[in-house]
């Protein structure tokens, strides 16, 4: 299970002495259900393969300094880091991520299509 967990915040001595504070601090844990962490900012998440799998090809960018990618909402180049995955390749219709021994292939969607294939 991952998560995140909370506690409660520290009492000051005041609270204390007056036997306000609770013996046990209580605690919370955020169960993801396999989820993106919703309190981790955008693209620094865990960045697992469930996680990179999911990831959207919003759209390609080509101008006199090359091709960038904007994926889950971050600008991308060949050689950056989406999660732990590094953009490989960026064409006029696709986007190649490495992550691991494992390539992922997102493509720009149409009406109608899925968007990402996993090459071996």
């Amino acid at each position: 299970m991952s998560g995140v967990a909370f506690a409660a915040a520290p009492q000051t001595p005041a609270a204390q002495e007056s036997g306000a504070a609770a013996a046990d601090a209580e605690s919370f844990v955020y169960d993801s259900k396999g989820q993106r962490d919703p309190f981790a900012p955008p693209g620094k998440g865990s960045g697992g393969i469930d996680e990179i799998s999911s990831l959207k090809l919003e759209g390609i960018i080509s101008d006199k300094n090359g091709m960038c990618a904007v994926i889950g909402g971050q600008v991308v180049k060949e050689g950056d880091r989406v999660f732990t995955a590094e953009v490989l390749t960026i064409t006029n219709d696709s986007v190649t991520l490495q992550y691991g021994k494992e390539r992922i292939e997102l493509k720009k969607q149409r009406a109608g299509e899925g968007q990402q294939t996993n090459e071996e």
